[in-house]
């Protein structure tokens, strides 16, 4: 497709490249009579060294200026936005100018013959409405909001969610995994009269439980509950009160499969008619799983994770009834399997619907209370419209969705999840990384979650960053030095999620003053270099 440049299109172009223009050239100015006035240090540093210091001498005199508004206006006309120049400042300058030039001569293309791609600022601009609409007003110091997990008990403490609101919460979380519709309906009163009263704004997030795999009740045999590596489990489908679980050996003897693929013979003792095992195993656990669906989805040799990734295991033996597991992770000193606690089996191929029968049970009262919905474990776009369905029976058309992105295929499949829940206006993703670092291994971690950013921000969809930030503050009042790095890198998404703990306000207090501070150096992908105040940022004066 052919694109044409009008004159009135030109003319604005080249008044806006040529202020620029002049202001680059001023910037480049001011760095040089800098470098002639401080030049003399230059002497005394090695020769070998002596272009790296003058880079440097270069790069604080550009941080002796507030360059964000320059930035900003570069990056409108596509241009380098100067954000990485440390290793080479001045000749970063030079090759914008270089460009600019190139684009003042050239102009701005005109697609008035076909459809019109979103511009630089237009771009940024839609982010941020549909973040708005989704997630709610920003403040005027805080760009980030921040979103609370309200514990239970705060249905009998409703001083707390005022107290949360003043430290500032801006968005409040329900999680329909635990407690129930009266504890949830006390929440959401407190909530709007806190919200009332301080005349706030907070919207109200439910999220709906999905098919969460965890480990039953019922710890059927287990030494200590500890496993160590090498250790063997069973896991199987949750207790028949009219059914007891079988006798490892003797589930052994019912699938062979174990004895095939590890050269293990089952043998009746012709004196006591005991099944014995050769070589002997010693189980160390036998436990039950709530949900008998992902047996028929499993497979000898994909692996399988307890507690979030504390113990793992492969499974060598997939029955119907039931898995064989060997433990391959553990603790040197052992590590207790307990109750109630998650499975993940990032390489299965589960077939689990993400909305599950209590879900659409809590559906009504959902639509009636809540801001927004957030879909737990989406996996495929046959969850989304299986939401998207419900919703549309109780007439919640303007409900917002959130997709918690926490399973390996939900991250594979995101671009069409997106894509799906687009039907609805208002739409946004959470970076849901304790199930999603099991999922996706912990050394990728920082790879997935990143790549979740970038897709989000190119279909314009505000993203929250979830789990454990700052948990150690929240649970115990001391924060970590790693966890307060990676609160900062929050800053990136458009809210942040904290959950409960005894210190939740101290992690809220603190969480404010880390988004507003990191808002002066970074926004979504892009590096702002801001003036360094006195006393805030190094000097050679």
């Amino acid at each position: 497709m052919a694109h044409h440049i009008t004159p009135a299109t030109q003319a604005l172009s080249k008044a806006v490249l040529d202020a620029l223009a002049v202001d680059l050239y001023k910037l480049r100015d001011y760095l040089i009579a800098d470098e002639e006035h401080i030049g003399e240090r230059l002497l005394e540093v090695h020769p070998e060294n002596r272009a790296s210091a003058r880079n440097l001498l270069h790069y604080l005199s550009l941080r002796q200026y507030d360059i964000r508004p320059l930035q900003d206006r570069l990056s409108q006309v596509g241009l380098s936005s100067l954000s990485r120049v440390e290793p080479h400042v001045m000749i970063a300058l030079e090759r914008t100018l270089a460009m600019l030039a190139l684009a003042r001569q050239a102009g701005m293309p005109d697609f008035s013959d076909g459809p019109s791609p979103i511009g630089f600022r237009q771009g940024q601009q839609m982010l941020e409405q549909n973040a708005g609409r989704l997630l709610g007003p920003v403040g005027q110091r805080r760009k980030v909001r921040i979103m609370v997990t309200l514990p239970g008990s705060a249905a009998e403490e409703p001083d707390l969610i005022r107290k949360l609101l003043n430290a500032g919460m801006s968005m409040a979380r329900i999680n329909c995994a635990h407690d129930d519709q009266d504890c949830w309906a006390a929440l959401v009163s407190h909530v709007h009269q806190a919200r009332e009263d301080l005349g706030v704004s907070c919207r109200i997030c439910m999220d709906l439980a999905g098919p969460k795999l965890r480990t039953g009740a019922e710890m059927i045999h287990a030494e200590d509950h500890r496993v160590f590596r090498g250790d063997w489990m069973l896991l199987l489908p949750a207790i028949d009160p009219g059914n007891p679980p079988p006798e490892p050996a003797e589930w052994l003897r019912r699938e062979t499969e174990l004895g095939q693929s590890q050269a293990i013979s089952i043998k009746q003792d012709a004196e006591n008619g005991h099944t014995a095992l050769e070589p002997p195993l010693q189980w160390k656990a036998v436990i039950t799983c709530e949900i008998p669906e992902i047996f028929r989805d499993t497979l000898c040799g994909e692996p399988i994770w307890f507690d979030d990734g504390l113990i793992g295991g492969e499974i060598v033996t997939a029955a119907e009834h039931g898995l064989a597991i060997r433990v391959t992770q553990a603790a040197p000193a052992g590590r207790k399997i307990k109750a109630e606690k998650g499975i993940n089996l990032p390489g299965s191929n589960l077939r689990l619907k993400a909305l599950s029968a209590l879900d659409r049970e809590n559906i009504p009262f959902v639509v009636k209370h809540a801001d927004l919905i957030a879909m737990s474990f989406v996996n495929r776009e046959e969850d989304v419209v299986d939401l998207l369905d419900a919703l549309d029976q109780h007439h919640a058309s303007a409900l917002g969705l959130v997709l918690k992105i926490e399973t390996r295929n939900g991250f594979m499949n995101l671009p069409q999840l997106l894509l799906r829940a687009m039907k609805r206006r208002e739409v946004g993703a959470m970076i849901a990384r304790g199930d999603l670092a099991v999922e996706s291994g912990f050394v990728r971690l920082a790879e997935v979650q990143e790549e979740i950013l970038r897709i989000a921000e190119a279909a314009h969809v505000p993203t929250i960053w979830a789990t454990q930030v700052l948990e150690n503050l929240a649970k115990t009042g001391l924060p970590s030095r790693a966890e307060v790095t990676d609160a900062a890198v929050g800053v990136r998404a458009e809210a942040v999620m904290l959950n409960k703990g005894p210190y939740i306000l101290q992690a809220v207090q603190a969480l404010e003053d880390i988004l507003i501070s990191m808002q002066r150096h970074q926004t979504k992908k892009r590096s702002w270099l801001p003036r360094w105040e006195a006393g805030h940022g190094p000097s050679l004066h």
